[in-house]
């Protein structure tokens, strides 16, 4: 760090880290309507609810769990635990129910 900076606390990393784990669907979102900002807002579900407090809740565990010391680096981790979290459930799962051959 440099001298004038001084290094992100717990408050900063959930702040920064629980942006992360939402900036994924906040991307889909701006993506699935055409980045347009003109169209009425759909009602949520509480499972999908559930979803996004889930998400956020990873990214601020990522984000603290790697040590981000940045607003930059709490919200990459935040948004990229989720993600790698997802990946590695799923190739698990793969592969329980694709053994190798022997």
């Amino acid at each position: 760090m440099s001298a004038g900076r001084k290094e992100l606390g717990s408050a900063g990393q959930s702040l920064w880290g629980g942006l992360g784990g939402l900036t994924p669907y906040a991307v889909a979102a701006l993506r699935a309507v055409g980045n347009q900002t003109s169209f009425p807002l759909p009602s949520f579900s509480l499972g999908f609810c559930l979803v996004l407090v889930l998400s956020a809740a990873l990214g601020v565990l990522g984000s603290i769990l790697l040590e981000s010391h940045t607003r930059f680096a709490a919200w990459f981790h935040g948004g990229s635990f989720p993600i790698m979290l997802n990946f590695l459930f799923g190739e698990s799962l793969h592969q329980a129910s694709h053994p190798p051959p022997h």
